[in-house]
């Protein structure tokens, strides 16, 4: 420890940044360090040059520089929100299908004030039956303007370029989504109000025939999906990955066969995959490949033989989504008869 007894070397270049001409010292090392001398600190605050200090002054000014950073971040927030907002479209002039989402969203997941509704949160009650949907839901209520990012929306929701200077993405899952941002409470309980009545009364805008249909097809397909991924996961496979092959199987289905129909013929289906599976000793990640064969085979099998394929029932454990039932419910009021009606236009 005889390094101890050598007096510490003055920098005499080297100031601390903190305290007013306190030159910066270094002192000598043990023999048994890689280096000769100490990295220059200050005698009075402790400061030592090089990023990886702690003294208090670069603490404090490393608190400074954060919340310098993020007040920049929540206004270039601001400034976003600002930027992508659309204004609200008139009632009448709404798509059939925003029209079908945010009056599924006032039986979901708009809050007490009607001002902030949770699109991606998860609930007890399913929105939609698909997490895409879900997406597909978001699109089309913002191009509406009937749902904003809200500029209260988490710093972390949003991505920024080094310089945070510019905003350079957002995550449409994790923002905080706001209904009507312009309008106040009133204005948006008669907003929906309108929307409400003119569902009710039946005289719909001309546009609406043509995209329910489009809507009720989609819909259905996205519930046939769902439905086979619930048979999956509850047989225990995992990372279950529907593509678009199977995806055409079950819309080329739906030109024949009721949702009912098609649920049955997807029971089935798995349940025979999952013995096929088992005995030719084929690897799950083959298994929805080998489904979607099945059922279409199933199906061709009996609309030549002239079969005339059961309903099934809903199954409880993959109840009816809140979208599904707004739209068979409010707007089409077929109720429980949409479950054994074929696709319009099949």
């Amino acid at each position: 420890m005889l390094n101890k007894l050598f007096p510490p070397t003055i920098c005499e270049t080297l100031y601390c940044p903190y305290c007013e001409n306190i030159n910066l010292i270094s002192h000598y090392e043990s023999r048994n360090s890689f280096n000769i001398k100490s990295a220059p600190l200050c005698p009075s605050c402790g400061h030592v040059t090089g990023e990886y200090c702690r003294c208090d002054n670069c603490r404090q000014y490393a608190r400074l520089r954060a919340e310098r950073k993020k007040d920049k971040q929540r206004s270039l927030i601001l400034e976003k929100c600002s930027s992508i907002f659309i204004p609200p479209h008139e009632v009448q002039e709404l798509s059939f299908e925003a029209s079908v989402y945010l009056m599924a969203l006032t039986r979901h997941s708009i809050s007490e004030d009607f001002r902030f509704l949770f699109l991606f949160d998860k609930t007890q009650v399913k929105l939609a039956p698909t997490f895409d949907f879900i997406k597909q839901m978001q699109v089309s209520l913002k191009e509406c303007g009937l749902i904003s990012v809200s500029p209260e929306s988490k710093i972390d929701c949003f991505t920024f370029n080094e310089e945070v200077t510019a905003i350079t993405a957002y995550y449409p899952s994790e923002v905080q989504w706001e209904l009507l941002p312009s309008f106040s409470a009133q204005e948006k309980k008669a907003y929906i109000a309108k929307l409400q009545e003119m569902i009710v009364s039946g005289n719909w805008p001309e546009h609406w025939q043509t995209e329910c249909k489009v809507l009720w097809r989609a819909l259905v397909l996205d519930e046939c999906i769902e439905y086979l991924i619930y048979l999956l996961e509850s047989r225990h496979f995992k990372e279950i990955e529907v593509g678009e092959k199977t995806k055409a199987a079950f819309d080329a289905l739906l030109e024949e066969f009721s949702i009912a129909q098609i649920f049955n013929l997807s029971w089935q289906s798995v349940r025979d995959m999952v013995d096929s599976l088992t005995v030719k000793g084929i690897p799950h990640f083959q298994a929805v490949n080998v489904f979607t064969g099945t059922l279409l085979r199933k199906a061709d099998r009996a609309l030549a033989q002239g079969w005339i394929v059961k309903d099934a029932r809903r199954d409880f454990n993959c109840p009816q989504s809140v979208v599904s039932s707004t739209l068979f419910n409010l707007f089409l009021k077929l109720g429980d008869s949409a479950w054994t009606t074929k696709v319009p236009g099949g």
